[in-house]
């Protein structure tokens, strides 16, 4: 099953839809992850922070 969520946004981010979908929830896998398509010597500091940070929620 998958749904489609923007991980950014807390609200979003609820797994009381799987739950009342499959009846429970026995085990969850949640895998989010952004890139940026820049070579790594020409990506800003900015950009790759937005890259490391994105899964510190």
């Amino acid at each position: 099953m998958a749904i489609q969520t923007d991980c950014t946004d807390k609200e979003q981010v609820d797994v009381e839809e799987v739950v009342k979908e499959l009846g429970g929830l026995d085990f969850c896998h949640n895998n989010a992850g952004i890139c940026i398509n820049a070579p790594a010597e020409e990506m800003t500091y900015e950009q790759w922070l937005k890259v490391i940070n994105i899964n510190q929620y």
